[in-house]
């Protein structure tokens, strides 16, 4: 893991020193194949039809929070800090494929809690009567969309 400037510096490393830790630590990486790129933080972005119904049901519906918005797009945070950004397209096309997926704890639970606030959750190839997919690797499961219709996964955090 890449060692911070600073904790370096405060190690008792003179600042030429620090460097040299940091930068030789930046080359064992590159020269491994890890790209520093997959050490930072994640987010999807995606569009919608409509922003103000997107904003109802991200926020109403499951829960997140309004990190930042503009009349053109919003970007939401969870309860875990990770974010996603969605923003309004006028010839949005839904993906055929999921655009994110958030881990639950259960499964099951979610699936109900899905339910009873009106979300359909889609009965796809491979997914038992309540429409979730259980794999022994994997863990469970399940597909929704939301109003503007992409496609998003919640699966057990395993």
């Amino acid at each position: 893991m890449l060692r911070p400037f600073y904790l370096a510096e405060t190690a008792g490393f003179s600042c030429e020193r620090a460097f040299r830790v940091y930068t030789k630590d930046i080359l064992t990486y590159l020269n491994k194949g890890v790209s520093m790129i997959g050490q930072n933080a994640t987010h999807a972005n995606f569009s919608v039809d409509d922003i103000e119904v997107a904003k109802t049901f991200y926020v109403d519906k499951l829960g997140f929070t309004v990190k930042r918005e503009t009349p053109y797009d919003v970007m939401f945070e969870s309860g875990a800090g990770t974010r996603f950004n969605v923003y309004t397209k006028k010839d949005h096309k839904p993906w055929d494929s999921t655009v994110f997926g958030i881990e639950v704890d259960n499964v099951k639970d979610a699936v109900d809690e899905l339910k009873g606030k009106g979300i359909t959750v889609e009965k796809i190839d491979g997914t038992d009567e309540s429409g979730i997919m259980s794999d022994p690797d994997m863990g469970d499961a399940a597909w929704f969309r939301d109003p503007a219709g992409n496609w998003i996964c919640i699966n057990s955090a395993k």
